[in-house]
């Protein structure tokens, strides 16, 4: 019984490393316009960063907004990119020092999408206007206009979904 006290005790050793504590913030922003690319959550826009000489990626998600934020980091020397929506070969990856502030990465996402609602009484009115990138090789698949009061609302989390005819969208048009 002794023994395997000792072996227990043993295997206790004590992590002197120190906690990530470096940050980084910033957003991914359309190619050609400038704003930030909002994204479903989860399994929207994934941030990726290669520290120098590791082939292992730290992984994490954008906001839905578009933007990203991730505080338990080692300070350092990195090489960031992003995975989602994209034209691939868009994505302007880039080399940077952690910690850093207000990254900016850029890509062209496969579809733009321009959205308004308005609420009249019980009734809410939708108008968009898809347009489908110059670039991207595939077809629009699905619409739909979700409604619900959630932050990040997606297919998930929406209380209401409509669905709308791919055939029927008119890209580039306000409908």
């Amino acid at each position: 019984a002794a023994g395997l006290l000792l072996l227990g005790m043993g295997s206790c050793s004590k992590d002197n490393y120190d906690e990530p504590e470096a940050t980084i913030t910033g957003g991914v922003y359309d190619a050609k316009d400038g704003t930030l690319i909002p994204t479903q959550q989860p399994n929207g826009i994934r941030v990726r960063l290669y520290e120098k000489d590791y082939t292992q990626p730290t992984n994490f998600d954008c906001m839905p907004d578009g933007t990203f934020k991730n505080t338990r980091l080692f300070p350092g020397q990195y090489h960031i990119t992003v995975e989602g929506p994209f034209v691939a070969s868009s994505i302007k990856e880039q080399d940077i020092s952690i910690p850093a502030s207000d990254v900016h990465i850029t890509a062209e996402p496969l579809i733009r999408i321009k959205a308004k609602s308005q609420l009249s009484g019980n009734t809410v009115s939708v108008s968009y206007n898809i347009t489908k990138s110059e670039q991207s090789k595939g077809g629009i698949r699905q619409v739909y206009v979700l409604c619900g009061n959630t932050i990040g609302l997606s297919a998930t989390t929406a209380s209401k979904r409509v669905n709308i005819d791919p055939a029927t969208v008119q890209q580039g048009v306000e409908q």
